[in-house]
């Protein structure tokens, strides 16, 4: 894979996460140690740990590329993500991944709502 095509999966990731960061945007978030990128291959999954009152959660940001890739990057985000103080593992993905909850690439996994968006205009 090109390094373009790797580009223009990671532009679609960030399109499908609803356009609210640029590739610079991410890169600077991993520079100032607020995500963390993990790679295998020709994939990436970018991570990022959410505080919340209760609990702390590594959120599963941006995934692009080969899902075998991605899926074989878990173990050791989640253990990182638990050394991090993290109790649960969030992910935002194309309403296609659901079907993966049920396959071992998804063990552990489960819907927890839909999240929705819409444009706020003047």
């Amino acid at each position: 894979m090109t390094n373009e095509q790797k580009v223009r999966r990671f532009e679609k990731a960030l399109a499908q996460a609803g356009n609210t960061h640029s590739i610079s945007d991410v890169m600077q978030r991993i520079e100032q140690n607020r995500a963390c990128c993990w790679t295998a291959g020709d994939s990436v999954v970018v991570t990022e740990v959410l505080v919340f009152p209760r609990l702390r959660a590594v959120n599963y940001w941006l995934v692009s590329g080969k899902l075998q890739e991605c899926a074989a990057l878990q173990p050791d985000i989640d253990a990182w993500a638990r050394s991090e103080g993290c109790s649960i593992a969030t992910a935002t993905g194309r309403m296609g991944w659901l079907r993966l909850t049920q396959t071992p690439i998804g063990e552990g996994w489960r819907a927890a709502g839909i999240k929705y968006l819409k444009e706020l205009r003047p």
